[in-house]
């Protein structure tokens, strides 16, 4: 069995990590007031005119692409945890103003628009903290059952959130939405807290990268040097990143356009979306209750393989059941897939890298986002919107297949683990 493709191993416990559980509870906390934020903004910005929607989105995410790596270089020198709860308390204070400036009447656009631009500038270094951190609160064997109780609850706050921002949206007002964001976030740096005094251990607490030395940017630079360096990494990085973009387009842009074109309705694509988000949801939490696999990777893109077949499957369907089955499968694999990726990169970076790490994936994500979403807008035209899936699906496909192809992908085996 030594050369199998996928080798099990006895699986590690949560039950003597126990900040881990603080910590989930909290991220998950500040994902579902994010969430309702996101919607109560947008469509608070969407009555005004689209312009202003757009402003609104863009206001947000243009800091995490300028800023990128240098986020993920200070949480680096400064270390994951005093980012992570110091973001916590900035964002606290932004929503917060954000409420005043709704109570007293401020001018909604720019309110908003500063607003966001403050936020983006803030998630460029608490998004990588974030993800620097769980590495720090349990053993390397335990990496795939904590982010799939992370991203669990994440992928199912974030589910429950946009319909939580409509409603308040609806029955009061933007302001009381930032005020529940804000209280999010307290909640969230209070469990941070409590599990910063239940960590394993103090490594990368008070930052490790500051025996770098020399200039913050010659921080930034060592981080894409040990990318170079490590070509696992670097692999799932790109390859996910990748898929990310093939899927984006089809999943965003695409499942409105197809419920049209197929006359399934507004209802139907209610059906798509929570399908994919409860499908994703669920295989997160699911991966918690697996074995350990000898070659986590190549699982993983094979799982994104089917999440690719089913995205080109999706453009063949006629009938709205079939089609929610599909959307399911899309958000089952991504789960899983990304819960084995995720802990791929973390379990092979090193604690002085891994704000720079997180904060590249970030980036790629994050700034492919859009160009996704327009590539397939421009594909639809130039083509049909079955089309544009199965080719947006094939790409993906063969993308996976290249990255399955890649000998530090099939060669690298997981450590043997006791539980």
């Amino acid at each position: 069995m030594a050369n199998d493709t996928v080798r099990l191993q006895r699986r590690p416990t949560l039950r003597n990590e126990p900040g881990i559980f603080h910590y989930a509870i909290g991220d998950a906390t500040s994902t579902l007031g994010d969430a309702a934020w996101v919607v109560a903004a947008t469509w608070t910005a969407a009555g005004i005119d689209a312009k202003a929607a757009a402003l609104v989105v863009g206001a947000v995410e243009a800091p995490q692409l300028i800023l990128g790596m240098m986020g993920g270089a200070a949480v680096d020198r400064f270390g994951p945890w005093r980012a992570a709860i110091t973001c916590d308390v900035l964002k606290l204070a932004i929503m917060a103003g954000t409420a005043i400036g709704v109570a007293v009447n401020l001018s909604v656009v720019p309110l908003l628009v500063g607003a966001g631009l403050l936020f983006g500038a803030v998630s460029a270094v608490h998004t990588p903290a974030i993800g620097a951190v769980l590495p720090t609160l349990v053993t390397s064997a335990a990496l795939e059952r904590a982010n799939g109780l992370c991203q669990g609850l994440c992928r199912a706050a974030t589910v429950l959130g946009a319909p939580l921002g409509g409603w308040i949206v609806g029955v009061s007002n933007l302001g009381v939405a930032a005020l529940a964001n804000a209280m999010s976030f307290a909640v969230s740096g209070a469990l941070l807290l409590v599990a910063l005094r239940q960590r394993r251990s103090s490594e990368n607490v008070d930052g490790t990268s500051q025996r770098d030395g020399g200039a913050f940017w010659h921080q930034v630079l060592a981080g894409i040097s040990f990318l170079r360096r490590s070509p696992l990494v670097t692999t799932v990085l790109i390859v996910g990143a990748g898929v990310n973009f093939a899927a984006s387009g089809p999943l965003s842009v695409g499942l409105p356009l197809l419920s049209h074109a197929r006359g399934w309705g507004s209802a139907a694509l209610g059906l798509l979306v929570g399908g994919i988000g409860l499908g994703g949801a669920s295989s997160a939490f699911l991966t918690m209750m697996l074995p350990h696999l000898q070659r986590p990777a190549l699982l993983a893109f094979s799982v994104l393989g089917l999440q690719m077949a089913a995205i080109v499957g999706l453009s063949s369907v006629s009938e709205i059941a079939a089609a929610v089955l599909l959307a399911t499968a899309v958000g089952v694999a991504g789960g899983a897939a990304s819960v084995q990726l995720l802990s791929v990169v973390q379990r092979e970076t090193p604690a002085s890298y891994m704000g720079r790490v997180m904060s590249v994936a970030l980036l790629l994500n994050v700034g492919l986002a859009p160009a996704a979403y327009f590539a397939f807008a421009v594909l639809s035209d130039a083509t049909s919107v079955p089309a544009a899936f199965f080719i947006a699906g094939t790409s993906g496909a063969l993308l996976v297949a290249a990255g399955v192809g890649m000998p530090a992908v099939r060669r690298k085996c997981m450590e043997t683990f006791d539980a």
